[in-house]
């Protein structure tokens, strides 16, 4: 469980690419999960 999730966020990588649009989940103030989060299904990408 996220203390917070974003849906639908525009995301920039900070390297000049373009921006994409997807789901960040945030816990303990550090980001936890990031990509389609929809409902809890697949496509979740776990960070570090």
């Amino acid at each position: 469980m996220q203390d917070l999730l974003i849906k639908n966020g525009l995301i920039f990588d900070g390297l000049g690419s373009a921006p994409v649009r997807g789901d960040i989940g945030i816990q303990n103030w550090v980001l936890a999960t990031f990509g389609d989060l929809g409902w809890g299904k697949a496509a979740m990408l776990t960070a570090g």
